[in-house]
């Protein structure tokens, strides 16, 4: 998107923003989704929760999983694509002075 929302939320002073997705599966799109979630959070600091949908919606769209949780540009944790279990839960516990720190550190933000 040209205006990520989630630049204008950071900037507004948003320190975890959540993503409930249903992004169908492609070849390479967990590459796309991991490298668009980790600079977003690079850029901006900050926690990403990405949860996507899994299995079929019964017709010819498949959708992965691989949910995750995204903090300053790193990948905190990462539930595997194509996993059978209907269930799955990610924990994560998440310092938000670290996200604090890394953004009074972007001389980039003009604070």
């Amino acid at each position: 998107m040209p205006r990520s929302p989630h630049v204008e939320y950071g900037l507004d002073g948003v320190e975890i923003i959540g993503n409930g997705s249903g992004s169908h599966h492609e070849l390479r799109k967990l590459n796309t989704r991991l490298n668009l979630i980790q600079s977003a959070t690079r850029r901006n600091g900050g926690v990403y929760l990405y949860s996507n949908m899994k299995g079929c919606d019964g017709t010819r769209m498949y959708f992965d999983g691989a949910s995750l949780i995204s903090v300053n540009g790193q990948i905190a944790g990462q539930l595997p694509q194509f996993s059978v279990p209907e269930i799955e839960v990610l924990l994560g516990a998440v310092d938000l002075d670290l996200v604090r720190s890394a953004r009074q550190s972007n001389s980039s933000r003009g604070v």
